[in-house]
């Protein structure tokens, strides 16, 4: 499992065409926003969805196209951890900001 550190507006790339946002923080949990910078529809969980916001507790889990399943393992001081389980031919990539 790849574990990732990550702000509240930061963002994770999978595979150069899915964005992953934190998009809320709590003690509890985030909220992460989902798209593809494509427009086309993802899977979640085998639902299919366009843009999406997902919540997520400590220790649970979402899939995304069947293939990448993304885990909240902590949350910490605002700073959020998230885990990837995927295929070793998916890239995910932390998005940094500019400036």
């Amino acid at each position: 499992m790849l574990v990732l550190e990550r702000k509240l507006g930061e963002e994770v790339v999978i595979d150069g065409e899915i964005i992953v946002k934190v998009e809320t923080v709590n003690k509890n949990g985030v909220g992460l926003l989902i798209n593809r910078l494509d427009g086309h529809v993802i899977t979640l969980n085998n639902k299919i969805h366009q843009n999406f916001s997902v919540p997520l507790g400590v220790g649970k889990s979402t899939t995304l196209n069947g293939n990448t399943v993304i885990t909240l393992t902590d949350v910490k001081n605002n700073k959020v951890y998230l885990g990837f389980d995927a295929p070793k031919s998916v890239i995910i990539n932390r998005k940094e900001r500019n400036g």
